[in-house]
């Protein structure tokens, strides 16, 4: 394993952006669905169906205009993303982005995926390559064999981003390599979010890079890895694969909350306790 071109690294962190609120329920936005993005359920290419009792989605073949489900769309527990027949790269929005507030969910994203997304300033949010986030106390699972390239082209840069909130566990393990780069001021390949008690575990052997070309004081991380616990969610963090993160020569930090390092964990000890774990291998 070998972490190189790293600004700084610290082993604390302050932020005051949005992306550092989740307990106020504040966070970067993803982007307003697609109208033509793939609703499971709705569409050929995505059926559900049940295995061993359980809602599976199964999306293959033509899912270039990106993937999107939530409260009010057919209803699953896990989702299979599997042989497209192209990269999916909808234009100006998120990649593939998931949001269940009614249960568990498991994202398994197989080898051979290609994510491709940009951001467009004239759209409203951001365009990550995975957003997903489960609420109300449940857990998220996501696996992930893909190859992400993420430009925020000014705005945020984010190759995958998983949130658990209002108390649940997020379960990140990734052995695609993501890429996420930006003429602004942040960029972070891979990012998991959890409060309430709840808990953080990333685990990554994919080559992540990221890089934030902007110029000023950045006013938020730029990281390969990123993990933020909240009142009294816990952080680990294993890595065993290569991280490059860069910054430009006209940006700079003076307060911590536009660190740059390779491994950011931070446990916001509002409530209860917390604690960071980072093993690099």
């Amino acid at each position: 394993m070998r972490i190189g071109g790293t600004l700084r690294y610290r082993d604390t962190l302050k932020l005051s952006t949005a992306a550092s609120v989740l307990g106020a329920g504040l966070l970067l936005s993803p982007s307003p669905a697609h109208a033509r993005q793939i609703v499971p359920g709705n569409i050929a290419e995505c059926p559900i169906t049940v295995i061993d009792g359980e809602k599976v989605a199964i999306c293959e073949g033509d899912l270039e205009d990106g993937i999107t489900a939530g409260p009010g769309t057919p209803d699953f527990k896990r989702i299979v993303i599997r042989n497209p027949d192209a990269p999916i790269a909808p234009p100006g929005y998120a990649g593939i982005e998931l949001v269940k507030n009614n249960g568990d969910l498991t994202i398994d994203i197989e080898d051979g995926v290609r994510i491709n997304v940009f951001n467009d300033p004239n759209i409203a949010g951001d365009a990550p390559g995975i957003f997903a986030i489960t609420q109300d106390g449940f857990d998220l699972s996501l696996t992930s064999a893909a190859d992400i390239t993420a430009d925020g082209n000014g705005g945020f840069a984010r190759g995958i981003e998983a949130v658990a909130e209002g108390g649940g566990v997020v379960r990140v393990s990734n052995d695609g390599d993501i890429i996420a780069t930006t003429t602004g001021d942040s960029a972070t390949a891979l990012q998991a979010e959890a409060d309430l008690g709840g808990g953080i575990g990333i685990n990554n052997s994919g080559v992540l890079r990221a890089e934030s070309n902007g110029s000023g004081e950045r006013e938020a991380v730029t990281a390969g890895i990123l993990g933020l616990g909240f009142r009294g969610a816990n952080v680990s963090i294993i890595n065993n694969g290569d991280i490059f993160v860069t910054t430009s020569p006209d940006q700079f930090d003076t307060d911590f909350n536009g660190v740059a390092g390779a491994i950011v964990g931070k446990a916001f000890m509002d409530s209860g306790a917390s604690g960071v774990t980072i093993v690099n291998d």
